[in-house]
């Protein structure tokens, strides 16, 4: 991942390169192998790069395209970007580096706000156009990538997270007493609230436009539609997803940087690893977590997964001790969670690190096919409320209570 962060004025002072490199400064853990700060009249642009497609300095933060007028800085993968990088320069446009970066400021260039709808991929990015003094903001179909943002009577900020906006000079702090309702009544906060009062997220599928002189429009351009897709057999229906799980991952292994994916041994990430198996040259790396608690262990289904792909697994234990890193997992959360298992998350991607820089995971899976516990447990209630109330409160009670926790 990187890190991207920014800054637009709305009362004409030019920007301040030294702010934008503070607030660029806070996204360091997310681009550990570069940086670099834009400033043009009002506006500020700053990035912090992990160098994932063509790793020279060509493929450095804030790119701009041929004659300066238009910059972006991105967090993201374009999946599709050499079949528009090839559209673009036969359309006369000429480039500078591999990245898929620089499709993002060609492609507007040709197609303006609506490139986006070319995209396939996962990103966040502020993009200055100099000529229209006009400043975008985009977030990713599914907000895979996070984009906060701080809409101020003087000025716009925005960033990755949102440490890096409240590094610039009078940022507002003061607290959205509401969304702390939410979170404690839902345990997450909904987007597009955040603690703080003034600092949102953008989300998914939305874009905003704001000027220099203080004008901001929000749009939503995407939105997930469900439609029948007509009669089909179970089997056609099975078909049709393996091979659109299959297409996602190959197009997710462009990288000019080691491949791993973490494996938990459930149906989503053992789908992953078995499809980035049959399509990577090279031998896949898997990464798993275990707890040494029977009730909650997953590790011998990781292990066997990985054995029956011919994966190199890699294993990484977590203990009770380990809770010492908590204060600096509650900085990189930002927001309150009640996810405990971003602790183990934590673990499980720093020692990764130590051999790959890119993983392909199955989070999501289990939101998108209703495969959490909690979801089957809905129906199961509807069953038991058919029962009779002695029959739910005496041995029906007794034999639930004989279960294991997990």
């Amino acid at each position: 991942m990187c890190g991207v962060a920014g800054l637009l004025h709305f009362d004409g002072r030019p920007a301040d390169a030294a702010v934008v490199r503070a607030m660029t400064d806070t996204l360091a853990h997310r681009g550990p192998d570069d940086s670099g700060v834009f400033t043009s009249g009002p506006a500020g642009l700053g990035h912090r790069r992990l160098s994932i497609i063509d790793l020279s300095p060509a493929g450095r933060q804030p790119m701009a395209n041929e004659d300066g007028s238009v910059l972006v800085t991105y967090n993201g993968e374009i999946y599709n970007f050499p079949e528009l990088k090839k559209e673009l320069q036969d359309a006369g446009h000429h480039f500078r580096s591999n990245t898929d970066t620089e499709v993002i400021v060609h492609g507007y260039e040709e197609w303006g706000l609506d490139c986006v709808h070319r995209f396939n991929g996962m990103f966040a990015f502020g993009l200055w156009d100099d000529k229209k003094q006009q400043l975008w903001l985009v977030r990713d179909r599914m907000g895979v990538k996070p984009l906060f943002y701080a809409a101020l009577p003087d000025r716009i900020l925005f960033g990755s997270e949102i440490k890096a906006i409240l590094a610039a000079p009078d940022a507002p702090r003061d607290m959205d007493i509401e969304a702390l309702a939410l979170y404690l009544q839902l345990n997450w906060m909904p987007a597009p609230r955040t603690l703080l009062a003034r600092v949102r997220q953008l989300e998914p599928g939305e874009h905003l436009v704001a000027g220099a002189s203080g004008n901001i429009r929000k749009t939503r351009y995407w939105d997930l539609e469900f439609r029948e897709g007509g009669r089909r057999s179970e089997r056609e229906w099975i078909d049709e997803l393996g091979a659109r799980l299959e297409e996602s991952v190959r197009l997710r292994l462009v990288s000019d940087v080691p491949f791993g994916a973490f494996l938990s041994g459930g149906a989503d990430s053992s789908a992953v690893s078995w499809f980035m198996a049959r399509n990577m040259r090279e031998k896949l790396k898997t990464f798993s977590i275990h707890f040494g608690e029977p009730t909650y262990d997953e590790d011998e289904y990781a292990r066997a997964v990985a054995a029956s792909i011919g994966a190199e697994h890699h294993q990484t234990r977590v203990t009770a001790d380990l809770a010492a890193a908590l204060p600096d997992i509650v900085r990189h959360a930002e927001e309150p969670t009640a996810d405990s298992s971003m602790v183990a998350v934590y673990y499980l991607a720093r020692e990764t690190r130590r051999h790959v820089t890119m993983v392909q995971s199955g989070d999501g899976a289990d939101e998108l096919l209703a495969g959490y516990e909690t979801y089957q447990a809905h129906y199961i209630h509807r069953l038991m409320r058919a029962m009779p109330r002695f029959v739910r409160r005496g041995a029906l009670a007794a034999l639930v209570n004989s279960m294991p926790v997990s």
